[in-house]
């Protein structure tokens, strides 16, 4: 039986075996959008094209090289962006140089294809059960950790449900929240882009409450607005898929609609199960995205999607898509929910909306590219609330989701740093100043 088993190990069955842990990996990082269907498809689709892949490498002119070729074959096509923001952070790149992705991927391959011609029968039989064995290995050790993973944040968000105070609706007036992607804090643009931002006076104008160095509790969207939605609650910031299912299942909308409020969102995310205005594909949102997410078959197929990938387009649908649903006279309170693209590169559009090359090549330049568009975004807004019926009888909150990133490396708190604005006529205003994250607004304007 042993020696079965071990002439079994002998073959190189690796590439399937890795096949199978890519999909198996990739389900367990959010087991409850698991699809069976799905599961088989994928299994069967990897299974037949490993198949051929295996054909053409026994060929009289590949079958020297043996199947190493294969496994990195997959490795770089399944784990592309994780190749690529690795390769980003280690090398301190800016994205878009694929240059240094290319080098790399030559360099494995000559690496593999050397290594096979050298290597002898008997040490291939022996390479051959040493990776085999040990991607077995990995896929039970990443299921241990997954399911331990799975229990921990469960039992980690019913702590924090539990603990979270949420104030009452009784005023029932309607809430507007306008969200401006990428905007930071006025302190921030005073300091570093040496800009006085003028909506903070056009707001205090109006009464609003602002703030001067707001905090959120992460750099990045899907993050940022789970945690916004479920009270404050924190994530863990590298599995995207919880991030996406705690934004679609909101513990803020549950409670809103519990409460007799109707909620309208426009935005790119389904939150609270809502449908989104526009689709863009940054998100997964699906089971098939998510055994896709990383791969190369999910970049190509977005490009050759180029409508979800136009921001400009999905923020002017957005404008047109509430400028229409705002002025609606509803029999029940209603909670808006507005995302703008703005001033999130690339920066489409000048200080006066008119379209411009997005492309930034110096500091000083991305600088002066990002100011032009958060000033157009700063006009959109004003005509947002402007065209809000009675809006002095509302709530209306207007802020970013986090800071500035491109000028920022990662981990400085700069790319947290964002701008957020409340006005609120019944409340007493200055309570506002006792908030110190993004993430703790909704606990206070009830």
């Amino acid at each position: 039986m042993g020696e079965k088993i071990s002439h079994f190990l002998s073959k190189p069955i690796y590439p399937y075996i890795f096949g199978f842990f890519f999909i198996i990996y990739q389900t367990l990082l959010f087991p409850p959008s698991f699809n069976i269907l799905l599961f088989i498809l994928f299994c069967i689709l990897f299974s037949l094209i490993n198949r051929q892949l295996i054909a053409i490498s026994n060929t009289k002119l590949l079958i020297r090289y043996g199947k190493l070729w294969v496994l990195f074959f997959w490795v770089i096509c399944l784990f592309t962006t994780n190749i690529y923001y690795l390769l980003t952070s280690l090398a301190g790149m800016r994205y878009g140089r694929f240059r240094y992705f290319a080098v790399f991927i030559i360099v494995i391959i000559i690496f593999t294809s050397y290594l096979n011609l050298r290597l002898s029968e008997v040490h291939k039989n022996t390479l051959n059960r040493f990776l085999n064995v040990f991607l077995l290995i990995l896929c039970f050790t990443n299921y241990v950790f997954a399911v331990q993973e799975y229990y921990y944040i469960n039992e980690r968000s019913i702590k924090i449900k539990k603990q979270k105070i949420v104030q009452g609706f009784s005023s029932k007036r309607d809430i507007v929240w306008i969200l401006l992607d990428e905007y930071t804090s006025p302190k921030i643009l005073n300091e570093e882009f040496n800009f006085k931002d003028p909506l903070v006076d056009s707001l205090t104008t109006k009464h609003f409450f602002v703030f001067d160095n707001l905090q959120s509790n992460s750099d990045n969207t899907i993050f940022s607005l789970a945690s916004l939605f479920n009270y404050g609650e924190l994530l863990r910031t590298d599995n995207i898929f919880y991030a996406s299912s705690k934004l679609n299942h909101s513990d803020w909308v549950k409670d809103i609609k519990e409460s007799g409020y109707k909620f309208n969102s426009f935005d790119f995310d389904s939150i609270g199960h809502a449908t989104p205005v526009y689709s863009l594909k940054i998100h997964p949102s699906n089971y098939l995205d998510q055994i896709l997410y990383t791969s190369s078959f999910y970049l190509i197929w977005n490009l050759f999607q180029k409508k979800n990938l136009d921001f400009d387009s999905y923020n002017q649908e957005v404008i047109k898509n509430y400028q229409i649903g705002i002025v609606k006279n509803s029999k029940v309170p209603t909670f808006t929910w507005v995302h703008l693209l703005i001033p999130h590169p690339p920066f489409y559009r000048n200080s006066i909306g008119i379209k411009v090359n997005s492309k930034g090549s110096t500091k000083q330049e991305t600088k002066s590219k990002y100011v032009e568009y958060l000033c157009y975004g700063n006009a959109v807004v004003l005509s947002m609330i402007n065209n809000i019926p009675d809006w002095k009888k509302k709530i209306i909150i207007i802020s970013g989701d986090h800071g500035e990133r491109s000028l920022f490396p990662y981990g400085d708190l700069r790319r947290n740093k964002t701008f957020a604005a409340i006005y609120d006529s019944s409340a007493d205003i200055y309570k506002f100043s006792r908030i110190k994250l993004l993430q703790e607004i909704p606990s206070y304007i009830h």
